[in-house]
């Protein structure tokens, strides 16, 4: 399972690329997030504990070594 670090928080957004707004307004929450139920391609939202929003997409699983691979943006608001 992946879980966010207390006060970040996240939510599972499917394969369409996520924007800024869209993960704006997105429901997240702290839940754990089970690996195996993600397909490569998957996007994530995310909260930082700063209020920072990003955005992630699973890019690479490998179960053998239980490496994951993620490609994160997280945007700087002025």
């Amino acid at each position: 399972f992946l879980t966010p670090m207390s006060p970040a928080i996240w939510g599972v957004y499917g394969i369409l690329e996520r924007s800024l707004d869209d993960c704006d307004a997105a429901g997240m929450s702290s839940a754990p997030i089970a690996v195996e139920s993600l397909s490569i391609g998957t996007y994530l939202c995310y909260r930082t504990d700063q209020g920072t929003l990003g955005r992630a997409r699973l890019v690479a699983l490998d179960a053998n070594s239980f490496a994951l691979t993620l490609d994160l943006l997280t945007w700087e608001l002025p």
